[in-house]
């Protein structure tokens, strides 16, 4: 009986140090945690400390000076073009030049052969040796006199270049403004294109003054 008394006495001492034990292990643990908190909280206090934050502005004052402002200069003023140019641009929408006094550059929806036609006919103008009678075939029968006029008017002027505008449609006839440009200045020029056995002939010229610059 004394035997197993001892044996009870000596399982319930270990017991209770296996229990103060684990204990007093998960109180330092805890401890040792809230140290790190405390030690982490005191860190980021002293480095806000150390922020010099721009002072909060009175909504007030930004009115009171808006105010100020449209007293002295006037509300602001808003153009259609400013206001064209901020409207969104998708992407199926495409942006042409445009030449002022001359024309849009869009020639998107012109018949390339129609526009290979005129652009044939404006090469053989820059051309420093032209075949006047192939320019001849490019006019109508009844016109020709149109072009002789317009060669014998520019005799002495050397073209170096043209720009071909979108042309302005008036029944059968497309109506195109070509500039041909020298080294000091440029001519504005309209040819009326028409229709004739299923190809093109120009009908008319119309021309003006050399703009110099």
């Amino acid at each position: 009986m004394m035997f197993t008394f001892n044996r009870f006495f000596l399982f319930c001492m270990l017991f209770t140090m296996i229990f103060f034990s684990c204990s007093n292990s998960q109180e330092n643990n805890f401890l040792s945690e809230q140290d790190e908190v405390n030690t982490l909280k005191n860190y980021i206090v002293s480095e806000t400390e150390k922020i010099g934050w721009t002072e909060e502005i009175n909504p007030n004052v930004v009115k009171d000076k808006r105010k100020d402002d449209i007293n002295r200069f006037g509300s602001p003023k808003y153009s259609t073009i400013i206001g064209a140019a901020m409207l969104p641009v998708t992407e199926d929408e495409a942006v042409y030049p445009y030449i002022k006094n001359l024309g849009s550059l869009n020639m998107e929806n012109i018949d390339d052969n129609q526009l290979k036609y005129v652009q044939d006919f404006c090469s053989l103008i820059i051309s420093s040796e032209k075949d006047e009678k192939e320019l001849f075939s490019f006019m109508s029968s009844d016109k020709e006199y149109m072009l002789t006029i317009f060669l014998y008017d520019m005799a002495d002027v050397i073209f170096d270049s043209y720009v071909a505008a979108a042309p302005v449609f008036e029944e059968t006839t497309a109506r195109y403004p070509v500039r041909f440009n020298t080294n000091d200045g440029y001519l504005d020029l309209q040819l009326y294109i028409v229709p004739f056995n299923s190809q093109w002939r120009i009908d008319q010229i119309r021309y003006g003054e050399i703009v110099y610059e």
